[in-house]
């Protein structure tokens, strides 16, 4: 078994995704220098674009992350707790942000994100694109377990 995020039926209007793929390029680039990730499709395409793609690097790595504008049924990312977890928990936090609807959970959610195996990733979100901490509510309204405690 491995720490697990899941998230399902994610919907994204044009503009939620485009917001979404801005978001998640800029956290990218601003990861800590101990975070690295990589596209490990076998191409050279863009970690952001048609799909959000990701794993850690080298023997840093365990499961691709992978979101696409129009979610399957259900979806998950075991990442073992490895750097990238941070990317990936993240995105995850910018996804509940712009999409239209959908639902995430993980493993590692308390009940609210200071007392949660998140807070690294709160912090890191909000101190990269501050539009999150404007509305928490708006921002945590796909998070199945914070549903009504993040207010």
């Amino acid at each position: 078994m491995g720490y697990t995020h899941y998230f399902r039926k994610l919907k994204f209007s044009q503009a939620g995704w485009k917001n979404l793929c801005d978001s998640t390029s800029c956290i990218l680039r601003s990861l800590p220098e101990n975070v690295k990730v990589e596209n490990d499709n076998g191409t050279d395409d863009s970690m952001v674009g048609a799909v959000i793609r990701f794993n850690g690097v080298g023997s840093l790595a365990y499961e691709t992350f992978m979101v696409d504008r129009v979610s399957r049924e259900f979806e998950f990312c075991k990442t073992y707790r490895r750097p990238y977890d941070l990317a990936v928990c993240s995105v995850l936090i910018l996804v509940s942000l712009y999409a239209e609807g959908g639902e995430i959970s993980s493993d590692g959610l308390g009940e609210t994100y200071t007392d949660s195996e998140w807070k690294d990733a709160w912090e890191f979100v909000s101190g990269t694109i501050p539009e999150v901490t404007a509305n928490l509510e708006e921002t945590f309204k796909l998070f199945r377990e914070w549903e009504g405690i993040v207010k």
